[in-house]
């Protein structure tokens, strides 16, 4: 029944809203930008921009790939990600399952928030970024999914969220996102994803199913 109850979205989950993430990034080698806009609660303003740049620089030092959630225009004092300061910019945190995002988690308040990227320098490629596996603190390799934590502001206050994507060398791959629509409200990253409820959901009609039939025999 406590499965039925989360899947219905009561009990601790009531407030946690799944929303459409955006759509998936796919860029070719020698694209300087590419950006897309993002409305977390389709309120008709947008909240954050997507951006990518691949110019692919092969030798000397500068960009081989960076991928950036960025504030929308002017909201940087407001929205932000879950991040650091690294060598050269911000970075997000790549978020472990269950991390708590709230007030106290350090966000950005810059316009840039870097995801991952691939950095020649003297001819010497890194990585750089926690979904880079350049940054400190549970980075993850390129192509592997994690979560990255952002705060916005809408016309009733601030709300807390997740992403759950993936960085790697022309790409993101978003699966999920959500956030908690109490203003000011904790919300703990990826608990619980709809494929989750959903398999909880099916279990406990199993469950219920075989206790109805026991009752009958």
């Amino acid at each position: 029944m406590g499965a039925l109850a989360i899947a219905g979205g009561s009990s601790a989950y009531a407030d946690v809203v799944f929303v459409t993430p955006p759509p998936d990034v796919s860029v070719p080698p020698g694209t300087s930008t590419f950006s897309q806009n993002w409305d977390v609660n389709s309120d008709g303003i947008m909240d954050f921009t997507i951006n990518y740049r691949y110019p692919n620089t092969s030798s000397g030092s500068g960009v081989i790939w960076q991928a950036n959630l960025n504030p929308f225009l002017g909201t940087q004092a407001t929205n932000g990600a879950v991040s650091y300061q690294g060598a050269f910019v911000r970075y997000a945190f790549a978020l472990s399952n269950g991390t708590i995002i709230n007030a106290a988690s350090p966000f950005s308040t810059v316009t840039q928030v870097t995801l991952g990227s691939r950095y020649l320098s003297g001819g010497v490629p890194n990585y750089y970024g926690g979904f880079a596996a350049g940054g400190p603190n549970g980075s993850v390799p390129p192509g592997t999914f994690a979560f990255a934590g952002f705060r916005f502001t809408a016309a009733d206050g601030t709300h807390f969220g997740w992403l759950n994507l993936a960085v790697n060398a022309g790409v993101i791959d978003f699966v999920s996102a959500a956030f908690d629509s109490t203003p000011g409200m904790a919300i703990a990253a990826g608990v619980p994803e709809p494929s989750t409820m959903a398999m909880l959901a099916l279990g406990a009609v199993g469950v219920l199913g075989t206790a109805i039939k026991r009752r009958r025999a």
